[in-house]
């Protein structure tokens, strides 16, 4: 009896120990599992090894194809390479203000070459705007800061650069590609490309007019250029221009609602504002007021 009992204990560690033993599975490069990583395929075995997005293998992360997807479904390398007449204009306010991601444009209007919009992340990460395409052309925007923290919205002014959308009331189609760096997880060069193309009708310059003056200068002392919108719309941010001598600078400002002002000095407009000096302001794209510095 007790050599059938010490027989039935010892059975019960042999089958703990079985239950309990582990054994190291290494995923060679070509899918087959094996104990020993020397034993994977000759040839195939890295010490380190990165899986591309399109299911390459390679040694370096840097190896990899960058791949786009067109909005026809073309996978290319470059965005500049989808063929954009494939795809017909869509109309779709909602896509662009209330779908897209992570960046949405909540309110857009263009006119000429100039552009005006609210972008917006609402993404839950911290964003860096670095680039706009719109059907392959360059779009300069004018943001005083391209950090968008989640949820943050900035209203920007730009051009798009050698086109025009047409006269009032042309419609016009647009296949948008933004580039973005993600602050959070670090990731640079990532690209959204809409889903569906961002299309309206143009529209004419914001009824915005700009009244400009340049008072307090002597013959040794700067004045003080005050801008002040004298319409009926909002002067857009990062729109106005000015030209001070021979000195053309983009001023950096904050939206100016009708009837406000902003107050501008030399080191604003890195040009001389001494008594004497001529120049114009002007919003992207609008006639230009001229303004003399008195005393």
């Amino acid at each position: 009896m007790k050599f059938i009992g010490l027989l039935a204990i010892g059975m019960l560690f042999l089958t703990i120990g079985c239950i309990v033993t582990e054994k190291t599975v290494y995923v060679c490069p070509d899918g087959s599992e094996v104990e020993n990583q020397e034993n994977c395929s000759a040839g195939l075995f890295k010490e380190t090894v990165y899986v591309c997005p399109d299911g390459s293998i390679v040694e370096e992360p840097t190896s990899c194809t960058t791949q786009y997807v067109c909005p026809d479904g073309k996978v290319v390398e470059d965005t500049r390479d989808c063929d954009l007449t494939a795809v017909p204009p869509t109309i779709n306010d909602e896509y662009w203000s209330e779908e897209a991601e992570p960046f949405r444009f909540l309110d857009y209007k263009i006119a000429g070459e100039t552009l005006f919009l609210t972008v917006k992340n609402a993404g839950s990460n911290t964003l860096e705007f670095t680039e706009a395409r719109f059907d392959g052309i360059l779009v300069r925007l004018g943001f005083i800061d391209t950090t968008f923290a989640p949820g943050e919205e900035k209203p920007v002014s730009g051009n798009i650069i050698g086109a025009s959308c047409g006269e009032e009331g042309d419609a016009y189609s647009y296949v948008v590609s933004l580039n973005y760096n993600n602050l959070n997880s670090s990731e640079t060069g990532l690209k959204q490309i809409g889903e569906k193309k961002l299309s309206g009708k143009c529209t004419e310059m914001p009824k915005a007019v700009v009244a400009v003056s340049c008072t307090g200068s002597e013959k040794d002392v700067n004045g003080t250029i005050k801008i002040t919108n004298s319409g009926v719309e909002a002067i857009p941010a990062n729109s106005m221009n000015i030209k001070a001598g021979s000195i053309t600078t983009k001023i950096e400002h904050t939206e100016i609602p009708p009837g406000s002002s902003i107050n501008l000095l030399s080191g604003d407009v890195n040009a001389l504002l001494t008594s004497g000096v001529q120049g114009e302001a002007w919003i992207t794209g609008a006639t230009p007021a001229l303004f003399v510095c008195l005393e």
